[in-house]
């Protein structure tokens, strides 16, 4: 009964098909007697008008036997014609060109009734495709409305002007929604149409710019207003054509210098703040992308002159050139961007980071004799208001990024906590970047006090989030990661690159620091681990984890030193026994280090478990070789048991 129903639902999906065809081919002879679908028009505009109307639609609805026609049926047919083999019209198939024609020429004689069908149908057949060659490398396929299966065809090229129209344009927000993904799937499906989308995306970005220097467009119809929203569209659109992974590999060739360039303008106009938020917000995602952060080109171009100088502005600093010199000077911060700015800044300083790690180093000068902040081996970035390459000498960046910092850790009190952790990542991510940039931030009083000085009143939360800015400049690997419980545990990359002495002794100075720059009612313990240990003894999970966290980057970083001062210290008493339950001989007597990091069972979360074995991995990792043959073999048997292992109990000691 049920395959009956099936070969019956079939015939009646091939005789509609046919039906649809039939009518598809008689708009399309319309179409080409009375010279109108001009594939250039879009939906929703104001030509075309004449060549289709209402009555020519009904008419060839009602001669083929499909009156009404649903419009979700007829685009279900005509959608996957677009990415057909064929190139022309045949009794089975309508070529791509055609079947954008009529789309486009349906869309211009009743928007409301037919642009959001074909758009969604199109989203929905593009989503598959990109889900399914990320998933698969073989060759991609269709299921055309014959029902054979065909290669999946590159689209015309005119369809990425009809998505970017609709994306940045359409009045309606789903149908912007949805032109906008499918221009991203149908770009990283077929990425030689990224250039056409480049192409359409700047000539449309910068009509709307000049309509909004002008006060207005040309026509009537468009204000500034609407121009404005147009261009934030039409930004938001290049940006996450930088951020998109539908398939798995990314789209950062979708940078352009043109696009570029308008990003920056629209940053830079002061008469609209809103805007320049905007942009600000589309910033602070740029440099929170993993496909944007691995592509050097968007790397060099997010520290280039005009973006550093056009972002500093908000922080209250200043880049000038004077005598041919370049020199930073401070202001105040901006009352309206600023928050938003610390955001990008913070971003900004990761991307000097990644940038440091990759191709720069502190020892590295140009040929003047001074390190350029693009390596030795890079061309610097064409400033996007000239075309001559503007180098930005190491020292520069890195005295402006300081300032910036400086502008917000003064006024640490009023942040907000958002704003600090964002104030709390920036300086860890700048910190880490190169011993000149730590060398910065041990010597500023003001910064390092806002970073690294642990108020009592901050929510547990917020402390443990300092902790961890801390141990990402010991370790910048350090993360924290969802275990398979839900929790947060500190992990790190053993692949840490060595350290040089001198970073070293910069680090051990950090260290050093934790412990001086706290308050005297923090003051409790005679040196930075104690302290460290002493917080970790708290029933808070998020804190032990970061004081665990601190422990093990420093361990990482300063080696065989870093195990020694570890060993050396007294944990904080212990409260309950091995097992878990209360022990008052065990809460009673003292631990050495090695007792405590023995230890599983006084753990509240299984991410603190995790957390504390890393840090006793880390140990035995660094002071290899060196320990007690009798201690190395209890290391040995502890690690291998892994962070979770329990002894087992026989079961009448369990019942009892």
């Amino acid at each position: 009964m049920t395959n009956n129903t099936a070969i019956d639902d079939d015939a009646a999906r091939n005789t509609l098909n046919g039906q649809i065809q039939a009518f598809c081919v008689s708009l399309i002879g319309h179409l080409d007697t009375s010279g109108g679908g001009d594939m250039n028009q879009t939906g929703g505009s104001a030509g075309g008008t004449a060549a289709l109307r209402a009555a020519d639609v009904h008419k060839f609805q009602q001669q083929h036997g499909i009156s009404p026609l649903d419009p979700m049926d007829l685009f279900a047919y005509l959608i996957p014609e677009l990415f057909s083999v064929t190139g022309t019209t045949t009794s089975a198939h309508i070529s791509p060109a055609s079947s954008l024609r009529i789309i486009t020429a349906l869309a211009t004689l009743d928007a409301k009734a037919y642009v959001q069908p074909a758009i969604r149908t199109l989203q929905t057949l593009t989503s598959f495709h990109t889900t399914k060659q990320r998933s698969s490398t073989t060759q991609l396929e269709v299921v055309v409305p014959g029902g054979s299966a065909s290669e999946l065809s590159q689209p015309p090229t005119d369809l990425i002007a009809v998505l970017v129209n609709q994306a940045c344009c359409s009045e309606q927000v789903q149908v912007s929604d949805a032109a906008k993904q499918s221009l991203l799937n149908c770009v990283a499906l077929f990425p030689e149409l990224n250039a056409a989308f480049l192409s359409t995306l700047a000539s449309l970005w910068k009509l709307q710019l000049d309509a909004m220097a002008q006060g207005g467009g040309k026509s009537t119809t468009t204000t500034k207003q609407q121009a404005s929203i147009i261009a934030v569209r039409a930004a938001t659109l290049w940006t996450e054509s930088m951020c998109a992974d539908p398939c798995g590999r990314g789209l950062a060739s979708a940078f352009d210098a043109t696009c570029s360039s308008f990003f920056i303008r629209m940053l830079q106009d002061a008469s609209d703040p809103l805007l320049q938020m905007s942009i600000l917000d589309l910033f602070e995602k740029l440099t929170g992308s993993d496909q944007v952060m691995t592509s050097k080109a968007c790397q060099r171009w997010l520290l280039s002159e005009s973006v550093l100088r056009s972002i500093f502005v908000f922080c209250g600093v200043t880049m000038a050139t004077e005598n041919g010199e370049q020199k930073t000077e401070s202001s105040m911060i901006d009352p309206l961007l600023g928050g938003a700015a610390l955001c990008v800044l913070s971003g900004l300083c990761q991307v000097l980071l990644l940038r440091s790690q990759s191709t720069m180093d502190v020892d590295e000068v140009d040929g003047d004799g001074e390190a350029n902040i693009h390596g030795n081996n890079d061309v610097s970035m064409t400033d996007a208001d000239s075309s001559v390459a503007v180098p930005i000498s190491l020292a520069v960046v890195l005295a402006a990024f300081s300032a910036a910092l400086h502008q917000f850790a003064q006024e640490d009190s009023s942040l907000s906590e958002a704003e600090q952790l964002s104030l709390w990542d920036a300086i860890s991510s700048f910190a880490a970047t190169g011993m000149d940039a730590l060398r910065m931030v041990l010597e500023h009083r003001t910064i390092r006090h806002s970073w690294i000085c642990i108020s009592a009143s901050k929510q547990p939360k917020l402390k443990a989030a300092q902790l961890l800015s801390m141990a990402r400049v010991f370790d910048p690997s350090v993360i924290v990661a969802d275990d398979s419980n839900g929790r947060n545990s500190a992990k790190s990359n053993d692949s840490l690159p060595t350290i040089s002495a001198d970073r070293t002794k910069l680090l051990q100075q950090l260290y050093a620091m934790t412990l001086t720059e706290q308050t005297s009612a923090s003051r409790s313990a005679t040196s930075t681990t104690e302290l460290l240990l002493l917080w970790a003894a708290s029933p808070i999970a998020e804190i032990r984890i970061a004081c665990y966290a601190l422990l093990t980057a420093y361990v990482t970083a300063c080696g065989l030193t870093g195990a020694q001062v570890v060993l050396g210290s007294k944990p904080a008493p212990p409260s309950g026994g091995d097992d878990g339950r209360d022990d008052t001989a065990n809460a009673q007597k003292s631990l050495e280090m090695m007792d405590w990091l023995l230890l599983r069972g006084r753990e509240p979360t299984p991410a603190c478990r995790i957390a504390k074995y890393e840090l006793t991995k880390t140990i035995f990792e660094k002071s290899k070789g060196l320990l007690a043959e009798r201690v190395q073999r209890k290391l040995e048997k502890f690690i291998a048991r892994g962070p979770h292992y329990a002894e087992a109990q026989a079961w009448d000691v369990a019942a009892e």
